[in-house]
């Protein structure tokens, strides 16, 4: 289910509790290539209400977009805020591909914190 084109991402697991799907975050610091996206690849397509992630530091935010798909080549990003050192975006929507990328053109090394899907 989980789905990580960031290398050291690539074997985490994810679960899902109570409508709520959250990856087993890793102790390291990873490190974001330009480009490069993880995120989730749903069974089949389900209403999300939100998603909220964190890392460290939170100044990774600003190279970071959030993005749902339907089928996963027509991306659309999901206005998000900043509220207690964590990224949350309303998505409201039916999905099957959830990613956050990486927009920099530089390398970003930060500590994913969290990463939830709040299934409706």
């Amino acid at each position: 289910m989980p789905q990580f084109f960031v290398e050291q991402l690539k074997h985490q697991t994810a679960t899902l509790k109570d409508r709520t799907l959250a990856i087993n975050v890793p102790l390291e610091v990873i490190r974001f290539e330009p480009k490069a996206y993880f995120g989730f690849a749903l069974k089949e397509a389900a209403k999300i209400k939100s998603i909220v992630y964190k890392l460290s530091p939170a100044t990774s935010y600003e190279h970071l977009a959030l993005e749902v798909s339907t089928n996963g080549s027509d991306w659309t990003s999901v206005k998000t805020e900043v509220k207690d050192d964590a990224v949350r975006g309303a998505v409201n929507n039916e999905v099957k591909y959830i990613r956050i990328s990486n927009t920099a053109s530089k390398t970003l090394e930060a500590k994913l914190d969290l990463l939830k899907v709040e299934l409706k």
